[in-house]
């Protein structure tokens, strides 16, 4: 099967069209009139707790408080075993990691959770968790204790991870280089967390563009086609970090005809 993956960039938004033997499979817009706040970290405020419906609402520095679900608090903060309850976790004015999971809606504030992920081409880490977990997608045992034994053997201070597909096949070099990566990223993360004071942007998740590099650009897709100079600058720097061998696989298109009419 012939996968592509076709990027649109205009003035007002971007669409990502992933075409498996020609035909849509599936399509992402990102508009650039609004904030995406989808995957943003925060150091934020708890400003209401709801003992009612288990629930606290946390200042962000958004526009609408987020929304903290008590299942949504992990277990470094909410305890492994035994029930626990909102109010005996968070209080009013108590300062929080948080990190958004579901975009603003309907007069609704972001859904947020304090499992933090930091996801990398072929890993994702989880700096409050301690599971290494595998992708269902990956079937063979052999492989999957493979992935499970390097990840054990070069990851730091017991932090979580979960092996995502397209690591199938990565010598541990790959990986180590992914992990250094991400731990300096949360490294950094880390640091803004001692310096800055809530509400705070400690993270800002990557732009439609460059999550389709680092999410759907696996070895089953044949070639990525983009259509405007700035975002394919943009593509071939970030992928010096997380993919060099991609380069290869990326094209610019200068055609008259507009891109999404030209791969149908």
């Amino acid at each position: 099967m012939s996968s592509q993956l076709v990027i649109n960039y205009r003035a007002y938004e971007t669409r990502v069209a992933l075409l498996e033997d020609g035909k849509l499979a599936e399509l992402y817009i990102e508009r650039h009139n609004s904030e995406e706040i989808l995957g943003n970290i925060y150091k934020g405020k708890v400003v209401r707790v709801l003992p009612g419906i288990q629930a606290a609402f946390v200042d962000i520095g958004y526009e609408r408080t987020g929304f903290l679900c008590i299942q949504d608090l992990i277990p470094k903060l909410s305890g492994e075993k035994e029930k626990i309850r909102i109010e005996d976790q968070l209080c009013e004015g108590q300062e929080i990691v948080v990190q958004v999971i579901k975009s603003p809606s309907k007069g609704k504030g972001p859904r947020l959770t304090t499992n933090i992920t930091l996801a990398g081409r072929r890993l994702v880490l989880m700096p409050y968790n301690k599971i290494i977990g595998v992708s269902k997608k990956i079937k063979e045992k052999e492989e999957r204790e493979r992935l499970k034994s390097i990840i054990d053997e070069i990851r730091k201070d017991d932090m979580g991870v979960i092996v995502r597909t397209v690591s199938k096949g990565a010598t541990k070099e790959k990986l180590r280089e992914e992990m250094i990566f991400l731990h300096k990223l949360w490294g950094d993360v880390s640091s803004k967390i001692k310096n800055c004071s809530a509400p705070s942007l400690l993270y800002k998740e990557l732009s439609i563009t460059l999550k389709a590099i680092r999410d759907l650009f696996t070895r089953d897709v044949d070639k990525l086609i983009i259509d405007s100079k700035e975002e394919y600058n943009a593509i071939m720097n970030f992928i010096n970090d997380f993919a060099p061998g991609l380069r290869y696989s990326i094209e610019l298109y200068e055609g008259a005809e507009p891109i999404f009419e030209k791969y149908g």
